[in-house]
């Protein structure tokens, strides 16, 4: 049986168990274990964000892609009889307000976070080269991130908080 995305060719008896490299397997899990790192770290974010626009964004954007990328990465290992590392806590309560973040340095953090994910994500989809599907999920997540990181970009400009190089003039 071959199989293209959700399209099947031949008969069902000659299919097999899906199968990964064990290459693969270990970026799985490393993936899922930095995501569940990452969500860890937004919520505290969220926690201490002032300004309700960016906790807007941190919630929308952030939280909501990083939850679908660990389902995502979840149902694989469940598949592929993948190990799972402890999973964060679902939401980070504030204990006391002493921390003193400012937003500004929040958003950095989350944009230089996203810029490093970025080719996290894709030397992940370069090295998967045995799997179809896990390669087909890590370029999702790639594209989800970019569409995360342009935004990023046009709302850390209009705030003032993205450290824009001088603009360059040749002599």
């Amino acid at each position: 049986m071959f199989q293209v995305g959700n399209f099947h060719i031949g008969k069902a008896e000659t299919t097999t168990q899906p199968t990964i490299s064990i290459i693969e397997a270990g970026i799985l899990w490393n993936m899922l274990s930095a995501r569940y790192k990452c969500i860890e770290e937004t919520n505290i974010y969220f926690n201490y964000a002032h300004d309700k626009e960016f906790k807007e964004i941190i919630s929308r954007l952030g939280i909501a892609m990083l939850k679908q990328h660990i389902t995502d990465m979840e149902k694989k290992c469940e598949i592929f009889g993948v190990p799972m590392g402890k999973r964060p806590p679902k939401s980070t309560v504030q204990q006391e307000d002493n921390m003193n973040f400012s937003d500004q340095f929040m958003f950095r953090q989350i944009f230089e976070g996203c810029q490093h994910f970025l080719s996290v994500l894709a030397d992940c989809i370069a090295k998967n080269v045995h799997n179809d599907a896990l390669r087909d999920m890590y370029i999702d997540h790639y594209n989800g991130e970019v569409k995360i990181f342009n935004n990023l970009c046009k709302y850390g400009k209009m705030k003032g908080w993205l450290e824009i190089p001088p603009i360059y003039k040749p002599n």
